[in-house]
């Protein structure tokens, strides 16, 4: 089966912010992977058949982003992100495809001020009743070049692949809640 956007019988629901996060990973010095978190901050989803998300949207506080070293983070927020200037990110979800155990979210993805096309691919990962209510949780993910969202590290070293890698991958682990 495979669906594509459509909203008409779509429930709504809210994302779990203690259970919604996105993760990062980028490579050092061409020789390690460096990982750190981003936590949500607020956003929707509808969701159609078969628990597939079919329009919404998800923001991440940039301001916070932990790497687990507070320099490089001190570092990440206001030289590269310039998270002052540019303090979420955003993706918006315009298309869906596939089945729940294998889908691609292709949406808008702003970040550093920059809003460019991705796809992630994800899948359901299962429903439970919590609380009283219904939820169903979700694990996502892409990977972007840095650059094409005006993400640069100076010139020489430091922006080439013996500096920070190019390309970072972005983990989404999220749970929404019927209302």
């Amino acid at each position: 089966m495979t669906l594509t956007t459509a909203t008409a019988g779509a429930a709504p629901y809210a994302f779990d912010a203690a259970h919604t996060t996105a993760a990062f990973t980028a490579t050092h010095l061409a020789i390690i992977k460096v990982h750190g978190s981003v936590p949500f901050v607020g956003g929707t989803m509808d969701l159609g058949p078969n628990d597939l998300p079919v329009s919404g949207s998800a923001t991440f506080d940039m301001t916070k982003i932990d790497s687990g070293d507070a320099n490089r983070d001190n570092s990440l927020r206001t030289q590269y992100l310039e998270t002052a200037q540019y303090p979420t990110m955003k993706f918006v979800v315009r298309s869906v495809s596939g089945t729940p155990q294998a889908f691609t979210l292709t949406g808008d993805l702003t970040l550093h001020g920059v809003t460019k096309p991705v796809t992630l691919k994800g899948a359901v990962v299962g429903t439970a009743m919590f609380r009283g209510k219904r939820e169903v949780g979700y694990t996502a993910e892409t990977t972007i070049d840095r650059r094409d969202f005006g993400i640069n590290f100076g010139t020489g070293i430091t922006n080439g692949p013996l500096g920070a890698g190019t390309d970072i991958t972005i983990d989404i682990e999220c749970g929404l809640i019927a209302p």
